[in-house]
């Protein structure tokens, strides 16, 4: 959330925007890679283990189909108000998720919740015995 803001407010000698803009990617990737390991480990453990290949494939293709409407978003909210309002809109939008991640009850969670345990397969018969797939 920080680091977009450092962009929009980078301003003087040439020397200290440019030092803006790499604090503001550092402060951005490096939040970015400890909620990253955060998050992948909460969907993990509240997945059943049949069902972690289809979950991670499926927020694979949203993060990287996201990260292509982004891109072509920036481009056309750059063209309709220009290149130094685009970057205002952008660290707004980014502090605007803060919002979000406030009202989460995952923000409040102490630790992990224990495993999620895979169901089985379908209905026994009386007196059967159901053994865990490996």
């Amino acid at each position: 959330m920080l680091g977009p803001t450092l962009i929009v407010t980078a301003a003087g000698p040439r020397p200290v925007m440019i030092g803006m803009f790499v604090l503001s990617f550092f402060i951005t990737y490096l939040g970015l890679g400890a909620a990253g390991v955060i998050v992948v480990s909460l969907r993990q453990t509240s997945t059943p283990q049949s069902m972690t290949g289809r979950m991670n494939a499926v927020f694979r293709t949203l993060l990287c189909g996201g990260g292509a409407v982004g891109g072509l978003s920036a481009v056309l909210l750059a063209g309709a108000i220009g290149a130094q309002g685009a970057p205002a809109v952008a660290a707004i939008g980014s502090a605007a998720v803060a919002i979000g991640l406030v009202v989460s009850p995952a923000s409040r969670l102490s630790r992990l919740p224990s495993a999620v345990k895979d169901e089985p397969a379908g209905p026994t018969a009386p007196g059967e015995r159901v053994t865990p797939t490996g």
